[in-house]
């Protein structure tokens, strides 16, 4: 079983080989977000802001002595506007593929509901890849539904 524990910036190394595996695993993404080096200085930015607010916001899972998952979630999402309830949003929950089905997803996900549950926030979103069964069925299994469909066409 991995150890759940709160990220701190000398995890970013591992966090963006993990956020690069996400990208570009065709099972869990639609590969549409470039694993470029743009991408990956603005990830990291924003993921240095999460952890300077609370470190506990990106909680990895060590197994075997490394880092082999992670969810990233913000309790306050930044809006302009007021809102009826208070939503925290799950960005990223991911494990590398040869870790997969031990149990990691739900133990990153119980822990990260548990603390956005402790901090009074009533709901929680995240987006999810269509295609990604794995994902949807973890999180139906959690209690999420389905409440917005997000569609696109491609002009060329």
């Amino acid at each position: 079983m991995a150890e759940i524990r709160c990220a701190s910036k000398e995890d970013l190394p591992r966090l963006v080989r993990l956020w690069i595996s996400l990208l570009t695993d065709s099972e869990a993404s639609d590969r549409s977000v470039l694993p470029c080096e743009e991408n990956i200085r603005s990830w990291i930015g924003f993921v240095e802001g999460v952890l300077e607010e609370d470190p506990c916001q990106v909680l990895v899972a060590e197994a075997d002595e490394k880092i082999v998952g992670y969810i990233l979630y913000i309790i306050k999402p930044r809006s302009r506007l007021v809102k009826r309830h208070s939503c925290a949003v799950i960005y990223d929950l991911y494990v590398f593929p040869e870790y997969r089905g031990r149990g990691i997803g739900s133990s990153l996900l119980r822990e990260a509901l548990r603390r956005i549950r402790d901090s009074g926030v009533e709901c929680v979103e995240l987006s999810v890849w269509v295609r990604n069964k794995r994902a949807l069925d973890l999180y139906k299994r959690f209690g999420f539904t389905e409440y917005i469909i997000r569609m696109r066409r491609f002009l060329r």
